[in-house]
């Protein structure tokens, strides 16, 4: 892994190049943030976001659930139609 950071020409801006290692149970993320003024040491932070594949297989799961939702069924769809019978005038005796 190698963090760094970077100065483009173009902005002269300063750019954090962050290092990641992924595994599926968590994420590594290492940066570096420059070098401590008094010592001349190189200051650099790692941070472990556990479960991140969990994330991703919840977005692929909903993804196909919509998928399956949206395929039309095979059979066609019928629908019953009730008609209300007359009333039929019985004799009088």
């Amino acid at each position: 892994m190698s963090p760094e950071k970077r100065v483009y020409l173009a902005s002269e801006q300063p750019q954090t190049m962050v290092a990641i290692h992924s595994v599926p149970g968590w994420d590594l993320y290492v940066v570096y943030e420059g070098t401590n003024p008094d010592t001349g040491q190189p200051i650099i932070k790692a941070f472990l976001n556990p479960l991140v594949g969990w994330i991703w297989f919840g977005v692929v799961f909903i993804f196909f659930g919509t998928v399956v939702a949206l395929v039309p069924s095979l059979s066609p769809a019928t629908a019953a139609l009730r008609i209300p019978a007359r009333a039929v005038p019985t004799e009088r005796r």
